[in-house]
């Protein structure tokens, strides 16, 4: 993909189904001076084979580890906040009853878990580590409240991650969870109010 590729400190990947308005609200929130941001719009494909949340979704934010440790540090925490408004601005875009756009799953059984909520239209991807991504799975009826603080929680899962500062239990479930190719799916689990680490092929 493009953003493997890329030295942008934020990838934007999206699906030409989407118009480019959509996203610029994202754009626009975080621009700043040292900050680089990359867009790519692509074909919306056909119907595509494979484990759900492998899938690419519809639309893709990239944070790549050079944000992090890179120009973060170099542009202070206003900037983190600017982050986190920027991608808060994308729940109208995506989520809720009035949402701007909506894309449906279509798949064949076994490949689609009968309890799985999480949206195609958009999830968050960062570095996490040589050849491997982070993929935050983002339940499709989340609200505004539950979207921006999963938002705030990601971005700082990937703080401390980067920093080599993640709590034991997180680590624990991250080093315990099975890697099947080079996607680390995770979502947050309401009940117990942590991050998990989700096995794609588990049956």
């Amino acid at each position: 993909m493009p953003r493997s590729k890329s030295t942008a400190h934020i990838f934007v990947d999206y699906v030409d189904a989407i118009p480019t308005s959509a996203l610029q609200p994202f754009v626009d929130a975080v621009a700043a001076q040292g900050l680089t941001v990359e867009t790519a719009v692509h074909p919306t494909p056909g119907p595509m084979a494979g484990v759900h949340w492998l899938l690419p979704t519809a639309a893709v934010l990239y944070f790549a580890k050079s944000y992090f440790d890179g120009f973060l540090k170099e542009a202070g925490k206003d900037h983190y906040e600017l982050l986190k408004k920027g991608v808060g601005l994308l729940w109208t875009q995506f989520f809720g009853d009035d949402r701007s756009f909506r894309m449906t799953l279509v798949g064949s059984s076994g490949k689609i878990r009968a309890d799985d909520n999480y949206s195609v239209a958009l999830s968050l991807m960062a570095d996490a580590g040589p050849g491997l991504t982070f993929k935050l799975l983002i339940p499709d009826d989340c609200g505004v409240e539950e979207f921006t603080g999963l938002i705030s929680m990601f971005l700082a899962f990937l703080s401390d991650y980067y920093a080599g500062s993640v709590d034991a239990s997180t680590q624990r479930r991250l080093t315990n969870a099975p890697l099947r190719g080079r996607v680390i799916p995770m979502a947050y689990d309401r009940r117990s109010g942590q991050f998990i680490f989700l096995d794609p092929v588990r049956k």
